[in-house]
């Protein structure tokens, strides 16, 4: 019961068009996932939104909420979808998007984000102008396919397990991940957290192995975003 009442207290639910136009109301950055009724939140992100709510310490500065796509008009484009979805809003505009459980890009995204709300309170830096981006998919008819694509980059993360790293077999799957269209942006070494790493790795493998990659925690982490088509 406790745990179950940590995570009530770590994100608030937001179910209903009245309810998101109040959470626009607050201050500072509201981390969103957005949800499917039928699947509910992302768990695979819990342990990490707690280890930023904690380590930042910044009530007033910081939210995270859950929002339901099939009960607000706002999140109509996102419902029926599979993939996990992040929104930023910071001061009441939305300001960036995350598409799949992209625990790393969001960690960065969160930091970075309160580090320039706490500056910009300190008067050390001036507020940017960040554009509001579009929730709408890139072919509906209200935003064009350019329109989209100049406010939103799209990238997908890959983590390479710590086997495929020692036997170095990194070299292998980079290759295939460019010849597929993708390039690299980051390419970082990384320690994921234990209970990040054990909702990743549990989708795929079993117990035991997952027991062995936790005991040598290194593992790689690719930030890439597809090639875009040149235009003829």
């Amino acid at each position: 019961m406790a745990s179950k009442k940590r995570e009530v207290q770590l994100q608030s639910v937001v179910n209903s068009q009245n309810l998101w136009d109040e959470m626009l109301l607050n201050k500072g950055l509201t981390v969103i996932d957005v949800y499917q009724a039928w699947c509910g939140p992302c768990k695979a992100v819990q342990a990490l939104f707690r280890k930023l709510k904690n380590e930042l310490n910044e009530d007033e500065l910081l939210h995270f909420v859950v929002a339901e796509a099939d009960s607000i008009v706002t999140l109509q484009p996102f419902r029926d979808k599979c993939e996990p979805v992040f929104l930023f809003s910071l001061n009441g505009k939305i300001i960036a998007k995350i598409q799949g459980a992209n625990a790393p890009l969001i960690n960065r995204k969160v930091i970075a984000l309160i580090d320039e709300e706490k500056k910009i309170a300190a008067g050390e830096m001036a507020r940017p102008q960040y554009v509001e981006i579009p929730l709408v998919d890139s072919l509906d008819e209200e935003y064009g396919e350019v329109h989209y694509e100049s406010n939103v980059e799209v990238y997908n993360m890959a983590v390479i397990n710590p086997d495929a790293v020692l036997m170095r077999k990194n070299l292998e799957i980079k290759e295939k991940i460019t010849k597929e269209g993708f390039i690299i942006e980051i390419q970082e070494n990384m320690l994921l957290p234990e209970e990040v790493a054990r909702e990743f790795y549990n989708h795929m493998i079993d117990e035991e192995k997952t027991q062995r990659l936790l005991r040598r925690k290194l593992s790689l982490s690719l930030m890439m975003k597809k090639k875009k088509k040149k235009k003829k």
